[in-house]
């Protein structure tokens, strides 16, 4: 009885090893000819163990089969050598794969054997599957010959498993750690898609060393970071140097307020009036709480846990931001939030109160510092907080205006000249009006005469502008005096970045302006140097080295052009508009999603980001619209740009317009009013 028993409990055994490598198999990446032959083989074996339990089920112990299950039972048989064979395998992927990741890991697992090995165990496997059939014959004289003809081998091609097995388990950790951490950051993407640490390290690279140490030592910050529920409000005019200030804050606690210690938590927002669209509240305080939760791995499971139970739904599901905030700040004894530039959260000069209100009813150990052009009805809300007044202090300028001087080619002019060295500085400094943007502008000016003589030097002092607007003209002035190819380009540049309606990454303006002449966006030969996209236009743009997003300079050159742009180049707009019309016109998957954006509304975007996800972990390559970030700009953006040609979509008929809509997309459009997930399947 023993025998049989044992027998019975191999099968078993088998049987779940075998399911779980063909499992493997079907889903590994670049699966070789002998991996497939392997494939089928186990198949065919799977199939003889179903045939060999149901004969063991119809037999006893003894009678005519007694001798074959003896067999069958011992060391070295078919269903022993399968065991040791198939079963290294099957235990690193049950232990350290769950059913739900087995196969996104094998997406991204190459199978980890030699040709040479795989077709050793192949040629085992096969042997095995002889042993089998002849098993099942019931002549166990044979089946014990050519085990012990066949023990040689076998010990050899497990030998072959046992040395590979390591590297199996290995690449297998390696990919569930990436697993988890992927899964990690769509739930903080999920919770906000806002993301200010790039800006915040890229914000901090500006910063002079040795500068705004006055700050430090005010009482009034003093007593705001020894307080409980402290708000110290930070208003200063537009260049002051305000969003400089609260990157060295940031930075600041960081490095003095034990960044370490559990017990203290530290947060930071940037508003800008280029990202109003996406400066929800609920967004901004989802970034917040993210920032609050990365630091302790209970509140990043937390986080994850919440993010999981929206995505069983199957739906969009917004956070409950904040209960999770309430919940976090209650895990800390001291709390830090920085918030730069509430004038900038919306056009409303009010709107920051939707953000900031929520925030300080929260809890009594939260220290809030904010900064803001000193707009009165803003300066009103702040009233009963601690204040001081951000500006350029002298000796901040005089500084940085030295270490400028220091470069060789100001050096060669001042090192025989001390008297050259004093008058740029003090020339500088009175007309920096407490301004450090307007000071840089002025050392960018000078750094370009510098290359012709002493004399272009000082006559450019003289002439520097003592008001923004000025030195804003002065700066087109030499964009359009260069040669007509840099100046179009320029004027390109500069409007792209003035009538965008988000944030351009350095590769989406490059596209764009390669769609602009003519060129195809899709081919990198087409696309402009980064290097000269910033050196055209004279210091008005910068790249953020981190996050790769190509801005102007300040705001204030923003609020310039609103004034100017139209004298400075007057088509702009309408290229622009007709340029991201045209991307989504000449593509078919691109007015597809316009179909799609009008049968959602709104919550299109939500579909399109599970589309995009749904195509990676399927096809395990990137989509058209992160290779061409262009396009996933157009679509999101058309109707901002074009709205009087999208409202004619999709009715048009003229040639070269949008592919006329297929019966499909009018049925989908039919079925959408009642069947949503039906219409998304037939459109797609």
């Amino acid at each position: 009885m023993g025998d049989l028993l044992s027998v019975r409990a191999s099968i078993v055994a088998l049987a779940h090893m075998s399911e779980a490598v063909i499992s493997y198999l079907r889903e590994v990446k670049d699966v070789r000819k002998e991996c497939k032959k392997l494939l089928l083989d186990l198949h065919y074996i799977r199939g003889l163990l179903d045939i060999l339990q149901e004969t063991v089920q119809d037999v006893t112990n003894g009678g005519e089969w007694g001798p074959t299950m003896k067999v069958l039972a011992g060391n070295g048989s078919p269903l022993d050598s399968l065991e040791r064979i198939l079963g290294p395998f099957e235990k690193e992927l049950e232990n350290q794969s769950s059913a739900e990741g087995l196969k996104r890991l094998a997406k991204s697992l190459l199978w980890p054997l030699t040709k040479e090995k795989t077709e050793g165990i192949l040629q085992a496997v096969e042997k095995q599957k002889s042993l089998l059939l002849i098993a099942l014959e019931n002549d166990h004289l044979l089946l014990s010959a050519e085990i012990k003809k066949d023990t040689t081998t076998i010990r050899q091609d497990l030998g072959y498993v046992q040395k590979d097995i390591q590297g199996v388990a290995d690449t297998i950790s390696s990919l569930n750690r990436n697993l988890h951490e992927d899964t990690v950051s769509k739930a903080f993407n999920w919770l906000s898609p806002l993301q200010y640490e790039s800006t915040q390290n890229d914000t901090f690279k500006q910063h002079f060393a040795g500068s705004l140490a006055w700050f430090f030592e005010r009482p009034e910050f003093q007593s705001w970071l020894s307080g409980d529920g402290k708000i110290l409000f930070c208003p200063g005019i537009p260049g002051a140097g305000k969003t400089v200030l609260a990157a060295t804050v940031v930075h600041y606690l960081h490095k003095h307020i034990a960044p370490d210690a559990d017990s203290i938590a530290l947060s930071w927002t940037y508003f800008s009036f280029k990202a109003r669209a996406s400066q929800t509240p609920q967004n901004v305080l989802g970034s917040i709480c993210a920032q609050f939760a990365r630091k302790r791995i209970d509140l990043t499971d937390k986080v994850v846990a919440a993010y999981r139970i929206a995505m069983s739904k199957n739906e969009k599901t917004n956070p409950d931001t904040i209960q999770l905030l309430r919940e976090f700040l209650s895990k800390y004894t001291k709390v830090y939030l920085i918030m730069d530039a509430m004038d900038e959260y919306s056009e409303d000069d009010m709107g920051w109160l939707e953000v900031f209100d929520p925030l300080r009813k929260l809890t009594g150990h939260l220290n809030i510092i904010a900064t803001s052009r000193p707009i009165a009805s803003i300066e009103r809300e702040f009233a009963a907080a601690l204040k001081v007044e951000i500006s350029a202090h002298e000796a901040d300028i005089l500084s940085y205006v030295h270490a400028g001087l220091e470069q060789r080619v100001f050096k060669k002019h001042t090192s025989a000249d001390r008297g050259l060295e004093t008058y740029i500085e003090q020339t500088l400094l009175q007309k920096s009006q407490g301004m450090f943007l307007l000071t840089k502008l002025h050392m960018d000016t000078l750094m370009k005469k510098a290359r012709y003589s002493k004399m272009a030097i000082r006559d450019a002092v003289d002439k520097l502008p003592e008001k923004l607007d000025q030195t804003y003209q002065d700066t087109l002035q030499r964009i359009t005096s260069q040669d007509d190819d840099d100046a179009l380009l320029a004027k390109q540049i500069l409007a792209w970045i003035h009538f965008s309606h988000a944030f351009l990454s350095t590769r989406t303006l490059q596209q764009a302006l390669a769609k602009f002449r003519g060129d195809d966006p899709e081919n990198d030969d087409c696309l402009i140097d980064s290097d000269l996209l910033v050196s055209v236009c004279a210091g008005l743009v910068v790249i953020n080295e981190e996050s790769q997003v190509i801005r102007l300079v300040h705001y204030t050159v923003e609020e310039y052009f609103r004034r100017c742009f139209d004298t400075f180049y007057p088509n702009a707009a309408r290229e622009i508009n007709y340029c991201c019309f045209r991307q989504v016109q000449e593509s078919r998957q691109l007015a597809a999603w316009m179909e799609w954006k009008q049968l959602l509304g709104e919550d299109w975007w939500w579909y399109f980001e599970f589309e995009e996800e749904r195509n990676m972990n399927e096809h395990g390559r990137q989509s058209h619209f992160a290779k061409v970030p262009f396009s996933r700009y157009a679509l999101f953006h058309v109707e901002f740009h074009a709205p009087d040609l999208i409202l004619g979509f999709p009715d048009w008929q003229t040639p070269g317009s949008f592919h006329p809509r297929s019966k499909i997309q009018n049925s989908v459009i039919e079925l959408s009013s009642t069947n949503l997930e039906v219409a998304y399947k037939l459109l797609f």
